[in-house]
């Protein structure tokens, strides 16, 4: 045990500081984490590359060339230049997030949110997190601010996101 003491406001603060308890702690974190490696490796999530792999690629844009009163209104496209493959809609939450819906296709494999070259000059950025049935995007501002996907400042008509996912497809 080692014991050391500080000064506050001229009363006496004394602070102990439990070295075994502290290694104790730390054993234990490690020791779960190495568990899971194990159970992860284990349940084999890690795959071969090869040309072989079920694999199926989603992918969309999503223009904020509309708007809905003030604000902007996310739309999928899908036109002669832009297929729309394995999205079936897209909405603003609450939060002001950007929620994508398609068939929950297998495991996510990767996905990917890029900016146009409009976003990008404004400092825009976003990130993606789910994947399965439900893909909810996030975008920031250049000051790293929470930036709603229906604010005014995002519509454009020039305006896109692009969003990619592949999947894995275990018959």
């Amino acid at each position: 045990m080692m014991r050391s003491s500080t000064h506050t406001g001229g009363k006496r603060q004394v602070r102990t500081l439990n070295i075994s308890r502290t290694v104790g702690v730390l054993a234990v974190t490690i020791l779960v984490g190495l568990g899971s490696l194990v159970g992860a490796a284990a349940a084999d999530y890690f795959r071969q590359a090869s040309s072989d792999n079920p694999v199926a690629i989603r992918g969309c844009s999503v223009a904020f060339d509309q708007r809905s009163g003030r604000v902007a209104a996310p739309r999928l496209v899908a036109d002669e230049q832009h297929y729309c493959v394995g999205t079936t809609s897209v909405s603003v939450d609450a939060e002001g997030d950007l929620i994508l819906r398609a068939p929950s296709l297998g495991p996510i494999i990767s996905l990917d949110v890029t900016v146009d070259e409009t976003l990008a000059r404004k400092g825009i950025a976003c990130g993606a997190s789910g994947g399965l049935g439900v893909t909810e995007v996030r975008c920031y501002d250049r000051e790293n601010n929470h930036l709603r996907t229906d604010a005014p400042e995002v519509f454009n008509r020039h305006n896109t996101l692009w969003i990619t996912w592949f999947t894995w497809q275990e018959d």
